[in-house]
């Protein structure tokens, strides 16, 4: 062998062992042995061709069932990786369980109002107000809501003109819980419906969210940190499709994101969102918060069969559209397939809303209430 030959197998040699090195920092915890790393079991979703093909085998790798996952063909399991390798050997997709986080911020400490309930511009400044002038206040249509759950607020729990049972269905997918126990230990979720659906009279004498009338369908899928996982919210999802005709669910509204590692149709929560809209539900999901850079729209916000909602700011001049802005938190397309996104942009600054005050964001963002359970986020 020429010394020019030896030299460029040493090099060889030298980048295999390198790329050896790499992969086994990113397969093997720092600090764990090998053998660890691939005995401990994992939280997957696992994918076949029916949701009960899928559970057999996990069953028949030992793993567990962890949730049964139709709408998708799939369910939750925990798996060793090695089992999990095993099960897309035989055709099976097998995806690490994500997590997901909310789209919430501080919006910069907010001024106390002189009244108990305090004014919301965004419903004027969408022109809501006008559309309720032709009588049209959301009645008759049920939005579902999968997101940190929900509190007992009158403004969510009583509509504006009806005396009926105003949240006709509630599901909680983190600890369980009975009809009765509406819960939001985070309070996005509570802020999230009462920008869609609160009844309050505000101090402008007009209605605080901007369907006052719509019915709310809640799924808490997300904990108290407010960071949800792909089985939760895909369970959330079917539950909302399995129970559409039920509660005349119309809309349904998410507002958390991860960020897009695959193609939209292969990620399985767009998946579930794709058969929610195959359904009939329209699909209203935020942009997400990791603006201002291109691409930086998450998962399902990169979805074409959803309405992605960037946020733009009145400046605090609502009546004045001319110095309104969008934010740089706000996300920007276009995705990594190509398409234009977001949709539409929608009031996301100091925005103005209903949360616990013993809630985890209550508590964080103290300095942001304007009035006895009122705060404003971005």
């Amino acid at each position: 062998m020429s010394a020019r030959q030896t030299n460029t197998f040493k090099i060889t040699v030298y980048w295999m062992v390198s790329i050896a090195i790499i992969l086994a920092m990113l397969l093997t915890p720092a600090g764990a042995p090998a053998s660890a790393a691939v005995n401990q079991t994992q939280s997957y979703i696992v994918q076949g061709v029916s949701a009960q093909q899928a559970a057999e085998l996990v069953q028949h790798q030992g793993g567990e069932v962890t949730s049964r996952l139709d709408i998708i063909r799939g369910v939750g399991a925990t798996l060793t990786p090695d089992a999990a390798q095993a099960l897309i050997a035989q055709g099976l997709k097998v995806t690490p369980n994500r997590q997901m986080k909310m789209n919430a911020a501080a919006a910069g400490a907010a001024a106390k109002g002189d009244k108990d309930t305090p004014a919301t511009d965004y419903a004027d400044v969408i022109g809501a107000d006008a559309v309720w002038n032709t009588g049209n206040t959301g009645q008759n249509v049920t939005v579902a809501i999968l997101d940190t759950g929900i509190a007992k607020f009158s403004g969510l729990t009583k509509s504006a003109n009806s005396k009926d049972k105003r949240i006709v269905g509630w599901k909680d997918f983190i600890d369980g819980g009975g009809e009765g126990k509406h819960v939001d230990p985070n309070g996005h979720g509570t802020h999230v419906a009462g920008v869609i659906a609160n009844s309050d009279i505000g101090a402008d004498n007009e209605w605080n969210g901007v369907a006052p009338d719509a019915n709310l369908l809640v799924g808490r899928v997300a904990n108290t940190d407010g960071s949800a996982s792909y089985e939760d919210v895909i369970a959330g999802i079917q539950w909302v499709v399995e129970t559409q005709a039920k509660y005349n669910t119309r809309v349904l509204n998410f507002s958390m994101s991860a960020p897009a590692l695959s193609p939209y149709w292969a990620d399985p929560v767009n998946q579930a969102m794709m058969a929610a809209w195959q359904s009939g539900i329209v699909v209203v999901a935020a942009a997400g918060n990791l603006g201002p850079s291109p691409l930086s729209i998450g998962v399902p916000g990169n979805n074409p069969y959803v309405i992605t909602v960037g946020a733009f700011t009145d400046a605090y001049t609502p009546a004045d559209w001319s110095d309104d802005y969008i934010p740089l938190f706000s996300s920007s397309g276009p995705t990594y397939d190509g398409f234009v996104k977001p949709d539409l942009v929608a009031p996301g600054g100091h925005i103005v809303s209903l949360m616990d005050k013993k809630s985890y964001l209550g508590k964080e963002f103290a300095a942001n209430a304007v009035a006895e359970n009122y705060y404003s986020l971005a």
